[in-house]
């Protein structure tokens, strides 16, 4: 396998946004191949289960944000897996950049979807947690499709990417315009879009599915003129990335955004110092991470060969 370095992120919590149109009512519906139940468990995080050609259940994190499959020690509880002679992956956390050692994990079933020999990284099970999943199921899979998550019942269903053109049962939904990007530093791109607080201001925030809260930088705060740079005063929490690891952040509440034409409310946005922000190239300009809980007040999908956030109003 070759090297690639990659972002993730493990962490929940609130907002919506950027500039949505309606999909056509004539738009023909699309079937999905797969449909999978889904839980929010380990910190409300959005998982799927699959199996190991050995018949263990292995409980994914389903994350937008990082670009490979990965897993977590525990894993071995439940498998045998094998060093592989291969350079360790670097990995971004919320808090901090990690390297990983490869490892021969072999077949995962994923409901329909196979991945056969699979080589992954092997990150720590999370310090500071009672349970941590088994792994982190990633773009190399996810992006070859496209998928929608449901509310109601708890299902995602996927979508062969070459032939949707809208979720079966649905012709209202919205749609956002989303950015493919590496930042620079990985070699599969990510996916960003821009979040509009007020009219007149935007603020790109990753889109990032396996995140338990939603976050922004201090020049992002300070740009929303929600919070002076110096006022870093409580209410604060500690929030947790992929590798368990707990960064300090102090929080915004009680706001409001439209998205899609319809406004939504904003539960809470943690501003943060983390890392994160500089390694991505955004130490100094604002910048976000878009979490779970704004996606889910409705079903959502995500296109990514078009660069489409679809939105049930």
């Amino acid at each position: 396998m070759n090297r690639r370095d990659f972002l993730s992120f493990a962490g929940s919590a609130a907002i919506m946004g950027g500039c949505a149109s309606s999909d056509q009512a004539v738009a023909p519906i699309t079937q999905p191949f797969m449909t999978l139940p889904y839980r929010l468990d380990y910190g409300r995080r959005l998982i799927v289960t699959a199996s190991h050609e050995n018949g263990a259940a292995i409980d994914f994190i389903v994350d937008t944000a990082s670009t490979k499959t990965v897993f977590f020690e525990n894993v071995a509880d439940r498998i045998t897996p094998r060093p592989v002679e291969a350079p360790a992956a670097r990995i971004f956390g919320f808090s901090s950049v990690f390297s990983a050692p490869y490892f021969q994990i072999g077949d995962i079933r994923i409901g329909e979807v196979v991945l056969r020999d699979l080589h992954a990284p092997i990150l720590s099970d999370w310090p500071a947690a009672e349970r941590t999943p088994q792994g982190v199921l990633g773009l190399d899979v996810l992006s070859d499709y496209v998928i929608v998550v449901r509310k109601d019942p708890a299902i995602i269903e996927f979508y062969e990417a070459d032939t949707f053109v809208r979720p079966s049962s649905e012709n209202n939904w919205r749609t956002i315009a989303l950015t493919a990007t590496d930042f620079g530093v990985t070699e599969k791109a990510l996916y960003t879009f821009e979040l509009a607080f007020t009219r007149t201001r935007r603020i790109p925030f990753l889109l990032d599915t396996g995140s338990n809260f939603t976050a922004c930088n201090f020049p992002a705060a300070e740009y929303l003129k929600v919070l002076p740079m110096r006022a870093r005063t409580p209410p604060r929490r500690d929030a947790s990335d992929v590798h368990g690891e707990r960064v300090e952040t102090y929080v915004i509440s009680g706001a409001f955004q439209q998205v899609g034409g319809i406004e939504r409310p904003i539960k809470e946005i943690l501003i943060s110092d983390a890392s994160f922000f500089t390694e991505v190239g955004y130490g100094d300009r604002p910048f976000g991470i878009f979490g779970l809980d704004s996606l889910l007040q409705t079903g959502f999908g995500i296109d990514f060969r078009r660069g489409r956030l679809l939105l049930q109003p």
